[in-house]
C-alpha cells in the first residue's frame, strides 16, 4: 500500500503504516477492488485521524501466485477520500459499481451521517464527497458505524445505515435499509 500524507502523522511518520478493512472485494473491468481506512494520528490524547482509500489489482482475478500479484492504491496523490466537512473520521469504506459504470463509495464519519464519493474513472480521481440525502433534503443519520451500500442482483441499491445522529460508536441499533 503507497504512503499518503495522512500516515506521515503516525507514530512512526510513515516509515509503518497503519490500516484496516471491514468490507468485501468488488470487481469491475477484469480488475479487483477493496477498500480500507487509514490512520494517522493514534497517540492518547491526540484526535485521531482516518481516511479512506482501495487497493486495485489487475493481475488478482487471474493469478494463482501470491507472489505475483500487482497492488495500485488509489485514490491517485496521496490523500484518500474524507469527511465532507473535513472532520477528522472516514473509515471502513465499501463501494458498488454504478448502472452508469460510476464506482460509488459510502463510510462512515464521526460526523452524525453516512458520507459518499463518486468516481467516474474507475476510481483514480474522486469528486467531492457529500451526504447522501432522502427527497426530502435530510441526510441519513449514522453515528460512527458501518455503513456499506449494497448492489442486488436486479440491479437495486441498499445502503445500510442507523438512523441516528449521535457521534459516537454505542448507538448502533435498530438498523435502517433504504433502496
Amino acid at each position: 500500500m503507497r504512503p499518503f500524507d495522512i500516515d506521515l502523522t503516525n507514530p512512526y511518520h510513515g516509515s509503518r503504516l497503519f490500516f484496516w478493512n471491514v468490507g468485501y472485494p468488488i470487481v469491475m473491468k477484469n480488475r479487483l477492488y477493496m477498500g480500507f481506512t487509514k490512520n494517522g494520528r493514534l497517540i492518547a490524547g491526540s484526535p485521531v485521524t482516518s481516511e479512506s482509500v482501495f487497493i486495485q489489482s489487475q493481475t488478482l482475478p487471474d493469478l494463482g501466485d501470491p507472489a505475483l500479484i500487482a497492488w495500485n492504491t488509489l485514490p491517485v496523490g496521496t490523500v484518500g477520500l474524507r469527511s465532507p466537512v473535513g472532520g477528522p473520521i472516514a473509515e471502513e469504506p465499501t463501494m458498488v459499481v454504478m448502472n452508469d459504470g460510476r464506482l460509488l463509495a459510502s463510510y462512515r464519519t464521526a460526523d452524525g451521517f453516512v458520507a459518499h464519493a463518486e468516481s467516474r474513472d474507475e476510481g483514480n480521481l474522486w469528486g467531492q464527497s457529500y451526504y447522501p440525502r432522502y427527497p426530502d433534503g435530510r441526510s441519513l443519520k449514522n453515528p460512527h458505524a458501518f455503513c456499506p451500500i449494497i448492489r442486488l442482483r436486479d440491479g437495486t441499491y441498499l445502503q445500510w445505515y442507523h438512523n441516528v445522529s449521535y457521534t459516537d460508536t454505542q448507538h448502533r441499533n435498530p438498523v435502517w435499509l433504504s433502496a
